[in-house]
């Protein structure tokens, strides 16, 4: 649904979701969010400040510099939210400067500011977060939390698994056509896990074999990251599950009570 070339923060993920969300319940429906990242699920329910809306010209504006130059424009106005970020993510940094244009505030300052009023500190925060969200009420739904793990080394074999099935629908030649169309290690699409590694095996910086490898391990990083994530969540239903199956006998039960009211 989100073009390659279009800058989309976690913000501007919460509100589509929430539109979505708000159409159902007045239809009188339920509804599942499924999803892994922990920065996006924290933007849908738990919004960090109000954050202006997306404006398409000063975006394209920003977008019309390169990531050093903007990186070096975030260092000036906004030097720890800098130091937070690689020059490289691109999307994260022109968002900061985005706030800063749009508000006169730094990112970090409106973070400050909202945690203080909540009457919470630093700590437990995702440093990297862009879960800024304007004008949602906090309390508009209520999340119920189902998280599924499994066996570490299952879990390894599923991830690399899924990866190489990726690349057998064709992963490799997706990347090659957004590389020919623009869209290299210096944009957004290098962002995405698996990309970056593609995009450098594109560019003559490593074989196949090793930029697979790297994107598993990448990838796997990354689901450790979250597993460490859902463990902040209070009050969240945890299930070990050996696959699908396994994980709907042990979910549904929750499930049956949420849609009681339970």
């Amino acid at each position: 649904m989100v073009e390659p070339n279009r800058v989309y923060s976690a913000a501007d993920f919460a509100r589509d979701a929430l539109a979505v969300m708000r159409q159902l319940a007045r239809e009188g429906k339920r509804f599942i969010v499924a999803g892994g990242s922990g920065m996006y699920l924290k933007a849908l329910f738990e919004p960090f400040f109000e954050a202006p809306k997306p404006d398409p010209a000063l975006r394209q504006q920003l977008d019309a510099e390169t990531s050093l130059s903007l990186y070096d424009r975030l260092r000036c106005v906004d030097p720890e939210r800098a130091a937070r970020l690689h020059p490289n993510d691109r999307q994260r940094v022109m968002r900061a400067l985005e706030v800063y244009e749009s508000t006169g505030k730094t990112m970090t300052e409106l973070i400050r500011v909202r945690m203080s009023a909540d009457g919470r500190t630093g700590l437990g925060h995702d440093p990297n977060s862009t879960a800024e969200l304007g004008h949602v009420p906090r309390r508009e739904f209520a999340p119920v939390y189902a998280v599924l793990t499994m066996e570490r080394e299952l879990l390894r074999r599923r991830l690399d698994a899924r990866f190489d099935a990726m690349m057998e629908a064709g992963l490799l030649d997706e990347v090659r056509r957004l590389k020919e169309s623009g869209f290299g290690r210096d944009t957004y699409v290098a962002n995405a896990y698996g990309y970056a590694e593609l995009l450098r095996y594109l560019d003559g910086e490593l074989t196949l074999e090793q930029a697979v490898a790297a994107a598993k391990a990448k990838t796997r990083a990354y689901a450790k990251r979250q597993l460490t994530w859902y463990r902040s969540l209070k009050g969240a239903h945890w299930f070990e599950c050996k696959d699908v199956a396994d994980a709907v006998r042990q979910v549904e039960p929750l499930l049956r009570q949420v849609l009681a009211g339970k």
